[in-house]
């Protein structure tokens, strides 16, 4: 989902004057459009992006997990947003299933599976910087991050590997 800031304060964060929605499936998209939100019923990327106005904020829950092609991704999230637009990443943890011996991560339709570290230095790689990252109680990573045009591939910063001491015993 895309946020715009109103015309007449960019740049001050004020509330939110549209939403917009990309959700290829149909019954999917037809709830969301039911509850106010403008969708456009295409894979997000490069192409789907271009034309629409300069976003804040991109939300993206769930979706980076079942994306084949990150440039493409982050190419549309360079056309989409604004020079200092935030992004908000939800994915289940990689690290946190590791710890809990779980496999719920490990879905047919995840192409990738992403630590804190891995999805930071992704995400880095294509000039967003991390700002934050939380995991919730049932093991999903809520990361966020800021664009930093011109950065991309620094690296710094990035959290610690996985702390996985003790994981072995899980499975004996």
């Amino acid at each position: 989902a895309w946020r715009t800031r109103p015309a007449a304060a960019p740049g001050a964060g004020s509330p939110a004057r549209r939403a917009v929605a990309f959700e290829p499936d149909t019954c999917d998209a037809a709830l969301a459009r039911r509850r106010g939100l403008t969708v456009d019923e295409r894979f997000f990327g490069a192409n789907s992006a271009k034309g629409g106005a300069a976003a804040d904020l991109a939300y993206a829950r769930h979706v980076i997990e079942h994306v084949f092609d990150f440039r493409d991704f982050f190419s549309g999230l360079a056309l989409a947003t604004s020079a200092d637009a935030d992004l908000v990443l939800e994915t289940p943890e990689l690290d946190h299933h590791c710890l809990t011996a779980s496999l719920n991560p490990f879905h047919v339709e995840h192409v990738h599976v992403f630590s804190r570290r891995s999805l930071a230095r992704l995400a880095a790689s294509h000039g967003w910087r991390l700002a934050g990252q939380v995991t919730t109680e049932d093991g999903n990573l809520i990361a966020w991050f800021r664009r930093q045009p011109g950065e991309a591939g620094q690296l710094a910063g990035l959290p610690d590997g996985p702390r996985l001491d003790g994981l072995q015993s899980r499975f004996e």
